[in-house]
């Protein structure tokens, strides 16, 4: 098969790059397929008939000639748009059999906006040019594709892992002065050290041992208002460090040494 045929049977249309779109849209399009990106911005997104959903985060979604849709600014502040439009029997079947299997809903947040930017922009390159017969806009088409199906596996796999970072959260809480053993955890879940970190640090918002390091804090600033135990034993149990290290840790974190938060919190329950 020669290159040109290999790409015949499907024809990218129309491409668009818009920094700021601020339009409100509702439209059928008879004979064309559609992948767009909100790389930022607000917007609204209906399929109809169907409910409305708003967008804050980046969003890759598609469109099919089978259905109406409308979408627009959602506080016409505008967003960042990118899209897309394609024809032809392969572009049937790679909506079908590619997009439309990714999930049951016709949009996926993604996380690497970057590289769907740059896949957009690459398309309406291409399209601008008509270089090679549309050949380097297809490629790039189907290079969305697959980005597209490694951004829903991430977060297939974040809500696989949600219950277990969950418990581990809880066992940190319960005994925080217990080493946590991050790269055997890591193991336990089929995952690299690196993976783990990085699904730690975006389900919690913190990554793992700055996790730690405040619950370790927390659990010593209540001994510090409840017992009499002094601050070697605290930061000792809790490992925290030597006295000196514990009371530049805790003051960094509470904007005090420890024996001035223990006075502070005994007056105050003295009241």
């Amino acid at each position: 098969m020669s290159t040109l045929s290999y790409f015949s049977d499907i024809e990218p249309v129309h491409s668009g790059v818009y920094r700021n779109y601020r339009g409100h849209i509702t439209n059928r399009s008879p004979r064309h397929y559609s992948v767009e990106l909100m790389a930022s911005g607000r917007m609204y997104f209906q399929q109809m008939p169907g409910r409305a959903h708003a967008f804050s985060a980046p969003t890759l979604r598609w469109q099919s000639p089978r259905y109406t849709y409308s979408y627009g600014s959602l506080d016409e502040g505008g967003w960042e748009h990118y899209f897309v439009t394609f024809r032809g029997s392969r572009a049937e079947k790679l909506y079908q059999e590619g997009f439309c299997r990714l999930c049951g809903e016709v949009f996926i947040p993604v996380r690497r906006v970057n590289v769907f930017r740059d896949l957009f922009t690459a398309i309406h390159h291409s399209l601008l040019h008509r270089s090679t017969h549309n050949a380097n806009a297809v490629v790039y088409l189907e290079q969305v594709l697959v980005r597209a199906a490694e951004e829903l596996a991430g977060h297939r796999n974040e809500r696989r892992h949600a219950g277990e970072l969950d418990r581990i959260c809880s066992r940190i809480n319960m005994d925080p002065g217990s080493k946590v053993d991050f790269p055997g955890l890591a193991r336990q879940m089929n995952l690299s050290c690196s993976h783990l970190r990085k699904s730690f640090t975006e389900h919690t918002g913190v990554a793992p041992h700055q996790y730690v390091l405040r619950a370790r804090l927390r659990a010593a600033a209540l001994r510090l208002e409840r017992t009499d135990d002094a601050l070697k034993r605290i930061a000792r149990e809790l490992g925290l460090g030597d006295p000196a290290q514990f009371s530049k840790t805790f003051r960094r974190h509470y904007g005090m040494p420890p024996g001035a938060y223990r006075r502070s919190a005994r007056q105050g329950a003295g009241r």
